[in-house]
């Protein structure tokens, strides 16, 4: 599977809720209904302050002074298709549409992609 991780900072007058609903409910909708499938699509959203990380005082962050609020995944089956995916994300019909709807609930220069390799340990 060749992997795409996007990280995303909300809006600071934004309440990570609402960040999270928007995101799911206009957003996701969105881009699937916009864009080429995902094979694998997650959004793993941060829990500030969660009692499991707080004896980690690197963790010990205001819902606004997260690094990023989410890390999507974008999972495909190939990197052609990951490639596909980002010629019709960045077409410029597409990229207007999906840059205004960001603008709701993103911060300025809020979103970052990576690609990754993955490794995995099963059982450890």
């Amino acid at each position: 599977m060749f992997k795409l991780i996007i990280t995303v900072t909300k809006k600071a007058e934004m309440p990570l809720n609402e960040f999270i609903q928007y995101y799911e409910e206009k957003h996701v909708p969105l881009l699937c209904k916009i864009l080429p499938p995902i094979d694998d699509y997650k959004r793993n959203y941060i829990v500030p302050n969660d009692p499991l990380t707080s004896n980690d005082t690197t963790n010990e962050k205001k819902e606004n002074e997260q690094d990023f609020h989410v890390f999507t995944e974008l999972g495909f089956l190939s990197r052609e298709k990951a490639e596909s995916f980002l010629t019709a994300f960045f077409s410029p019909e597409n990229h207007t549409i999906i840059s205004e709807d960001e603008a709701k609930f993103v911060a300025p220069n809020g979103v970052k992609a990576y690609v990754v390799k993955v490794h995995q340990t099963i059982n450890a």
